[in-house]
């Protein structure tokens, strides 16, 4: 089983996707189920990912391509967030073979444990990972939480830099936000209305993104430079 390298295979990702120290090593069974054992070389100081894609013949891969597109409907949210960093230094991936996991569910006892070891291997790997005081230089807690605080002020520049563009630059024939927010009274609100101590702390808002974005701007500062990659991005979603 001859490994490929791709950058970017969003599709397959829930599959075929590892994320580990270079101390950590996975065993994957190939199609003639011979197993093989690769230690990750995911490394939090350059901070990026590849993804690993195992070359397959003929109607395997048209069938793990159709399946792709499955996987992607079902778990493409968390396929997402699996690349983000700070996100994909806890995630740990344990490879399946075709007997074992998913619908299997007759399997014998001595698979059973072999999963089992595997999941108690995957969380020791994290509890080294993120132990204090660090044992890793580089894949430790301090490390974790610095990259997750750039990432997060990078999506935070982004969304308030838009929320400014609004308030700034609003349509044709529209009032932009903070004069809005100032001049509607709780009885003149379209819907959904607001008291008086919520219309106070809706403007104080605005003008609080709007000098933050203002005071980057004076500086020529750009949070978002030199943070980790791929960027994330906020955007509204329904809580379900």
């Amino acid at each position: 089983m001859n490994a490929r390298v791709v950058d970017f295979t969003l599709a397959l990702s829930a599959l075929l996707t590892r994320n580990a120290n270079p101390k950590l090593r996975w065993t994957l069974v190939d199609d003639r189920g011979l197993s093989r054992a690769l230690s990750g070389q995911f490394s939090a100081a350059e901070n990026s990912r590849k993804i690993c894609a195992w070359a397959a013949s003929g109607l395997r891969k048209l069938t793990g391509f159709a399946g792709a597109f499955i996987l992607t409907m079902q778990n493409w949210s968390d396929n997402t967030l699996s690349r983000l960093p700070g996100y994909r230094d806890r995630i740990c991936a344990v490879p399946l073979s075709a007997n074992e996991g998913g619908l299997n569910l007759n399997m014998p006892s001595e698979i059973i444990k072999a999963l089992t070891d595997r999941g108690s291997a995957a969380g020791m790997e994290l509890l080294s990972r993120f132990s204090i005081p660090p044992t890793n230089p580089e894949m430790n807690w301090d490390n974790h939480r610095w990259i997750r605080l750039r990432s997060s002020l990078a999506s935070i520049e982004t969304m308030f830099t838009e929320i400014d563009c609004a308030c700034e630059q609003p349509q044709p024939g529209d009032v932009d936000f903070e004069s809005w927010a100032v001049a509607t009274p709780p009885q003149k609100a379209p819907s959904y209305p607001w008291k008086l101590s919520q219309q106070s702390a809706a403007l104080s808002m605005i003008k609080g993104v709007r000098k933050i974005v203002a005071e980057c701007k004076q500086v020529e500062a750009n949070v978002a430079d030199g943070s980790p990659r791929p960027r994330g991005e906020l955007r509204r979603r329904a809580y379900v």
